[in-house]
């Protein structure tokens, strides 16, 4: 393994706390919106760093790459949050959600120019089974259709969060430039929609919305803050410039494993035959594609 898969891996890792995390904050009181737009104020304090700094300074091409990519985590918060509105079980959400590698390969080879070997078929099979069936739920009846198609349209919109993230290494962007630019445009679009989303959603664990919370609710956002995002993320986009989007698509799939072991040890959850199946073949789909790989035949520039 070269230290940019094991940096793509450590984001996969660090992925893991992302649901933990928000399970944590939403058993403090916050509601989904709270926990998606108020551990996102930390970004505010690196503005200054990349705009004091001359090589972190976006100019105004990367600007406009980051406002697209903002855009886009925009729309994958929207794609995971708007299912579980519509009712559908949050396992179903996450089974549909982890389609991603499929999305990545197919949009790595035809924008990319990434090439699809057998070997990271077969990876992607893998990993995504596992994921299947570590998130697996019996499908309940009368599920919204439209439900469906958002998480499934959440899996490709991830997926797009992946090659961006490729591009934006390809281009030789500072890592903390990147999660900065993004994050910050991202932070932008999801306030502008609380009008829109607190019109047509009743419900206070997913609307509701206060600056006032006690010092240890912020605190335990800030920790999120850094290591779920920020640390996860900037490992991603400095391995990013190596490896190829649809391999890191492949390897983020470490994040179910993560999040399954948390829940176990921390909040109680079990762990099923179908869990640890799932986590051998995601295990399994990582160690095929990380030996198939060759990191010499990427080029670095786009």
């Amino acid at each position: 393994m070269r230290k940019e898969h094991a940096m793509v891996a450590g984001a996969g890792i660090l992925s893991g706390f992302v649901v933990f995390g928000a399970g944590v904050l939403s058993s403090m009181g916050l509601s989904l919106y709270e926990i998606g737009l108020l551990h996102g104020i930390f970004i505010l304090f690196f503005i200054p760093i990349i705009l004091i700094k001359k090589e972190l300074r976006p100019d105004s091409d990367s600007i406009k790459f980051f406002a697209v990519y903002g855009f886009l985590a925009f729309l994958s918060n929207f794609t995971e949050f708007a299912p579980v509105i519509m009712g559908i079980p949050v396992a179903i959400v996450t089974l549909l959600l982890y389609t991603q590698p499929f999305w990545t390969v197919a949009i790595g080879k035809l924008a990319l120019k990434e090439k699809i070997t057998r070997g990271k078929t077969a990876a992607a099979l893998l990993v995504v089974a596992g994921a299947a069936l570590i998130a697996w739920q019996p499908l309940p009846d009368g599920i919204n259709p439209l439900g469906v198609a958002l998480a499934l349209a959440g899996g490709l919109v991830i997926s797009l969060w992946v090659v961006f993230g490729r591009i934006a290494g390809k281009r030789k962007y500072h890592p903390l430039s990147t999660q900065t630019g993004y994050y910050s445009f991202m932070l932008i679009f999801l306030a502008l929609s609380y009008p829109a989303m607190s019109l047509f959603v009743t419900d206070k664990s997913i609307v509701s919305f206060s600056f006032m919370h006690p010092a240890h609710v912020w605190v335990s956002l800030f920790l999120y803050f850094i290591f779920a995002i920020m640390l996860s993320h900037i490992l991603y986009y400095q391995g990013a410039k190596k490896v190829p989007a649809s391999t890191s698509g492949i390897i983020l799939l470490l994040e179910p494993i993560v999040a399954s072991v948390l829940a176990y040890a921390f909040l109680g959850q079990h762990l099923t035959a179908f869990t640890v199946a799932g986590g051998a073949f995601i295990i399994l789909g990582n160690y095929i594609v990380l030996k198939k790989e060759n990191l010499s035949e990427i080029p670095d520039a786009l």
